[in-house]
């Protein structure tokens, strides 16, 4: 990877909350890592979402329950690259109506993939790169539901956790 790019990603394929998660564009960083336990990614670089007013390192969450998109946000690191909210990263809500055409028709292909899953809640995250083209960075089995952090709103995580609940319910009870 360092042979084709510039810097590198490298993320614990099982971590979360953005923890182990570094950048490098040092061969040295990475001759011991084992290829078992982590994801080697190309590092997108970003100028940003000006769409959104969005400057910089971010990434846009889309948030699927089935096959719909339930919520979608974007997350900015407070610094460096990581914008996850555990490492210091805000989140914005955005409106899935103003989520770009292209992410959403990406999303439907992804969810097309896994559809025999059910139920499933999962999230698609992109970054926009440089060219303003949205490129996927994860897929998500366990994004998180802010009900008990300070990012809370009500009007928007309430009606995801009900929505969770009830297709839950639907599942156990075919069960």
């Amino acid at each position: 990877m360092l042979e084709k790019y510039d810097e590198i990603v490298l993320k614990p394929r099982y971590g979360y909350g953005g923890r182990g998660i570094s950048k490098t564009d040092n061969l040295s960083d990475i001759e011991s890592v084992d290829e078992e336990e982590y994801i080697i990614q190309k590092l997108v670089t970003t100028e940003g979402m000006p769409s959104f007013d969005v400057g910089g390192y971010h990434d846009l969450r889309i948030v699927l329950i089935n096959d719909e998109m339930v919520n979608a946000y974007i997350r900015e690191p407070s610094e460096g690259f990581r914008s996850n909210v555990d490492q210091g990263g805000s989140l914005n809500y955005v409106d899935i109506s103003s989520v770009p055409h292209e992410v959403k028709e990406i999303v439907r292909e992804v969810d097309r993939k896994i559809e025999v899953d059910k139920p499933r809640l999962y999230s698609v995250d992109f970054m926009i790169n440089d060219n303003q083209e949205p490129k996927i960075m994860e897929l998500n089995s366990k994004p998180a539901v802010y009900c008990f952090k300070p990012v809370k709103q009500a009007e928007i995580e309430k009606p995801l956790i009900e929505e969770l609940f009830k297709q839950m319910k639907h599942y156990l009870d075919d069960f």
